[in-house]
């Protein structure tokens, strides 16, 4: 769903106020746009010549395309070389 600065803010307050109330864990993935192939083409090909900017479009390619088949987040392991494993 689209989200709106104002709309982000007000996120923000809720999570503040959930983890204010105990809640340990909030999970919340925020894709910057529609990964559709011809945009994930497109992005990838903005950015080809930098490795950390395609291979983060990569991992939320990949994890873009496990929330739209499972309508549940994956996994997401962070990896030392700066890039994310997603199951």
């Amino acid at each position: 769903m689209p989200i709106t600065d104002d709309e982000i803010k007000e996120l923000y307050i809720f999570c503040v106020e959930a983890k204010n109330n105990g809640q340990n864990k909030i999970p919340i993935t925020i894709f910057p746009t529609e990964l559709t192939d011809e945009e994930f083409n497109r992005l990838t090909g903005r950015y080809s010549s930098d490795e950390d900017k395609s291979g983060l479009w990569t991992d939320l390619k990949k994890g873009y395309e496990i929330f739209n088949e499972k309508k549940q987040l994956p996994d997401i392991e962070f990896l030392d070389n700066g890039r994310h494993k997603l199951n």
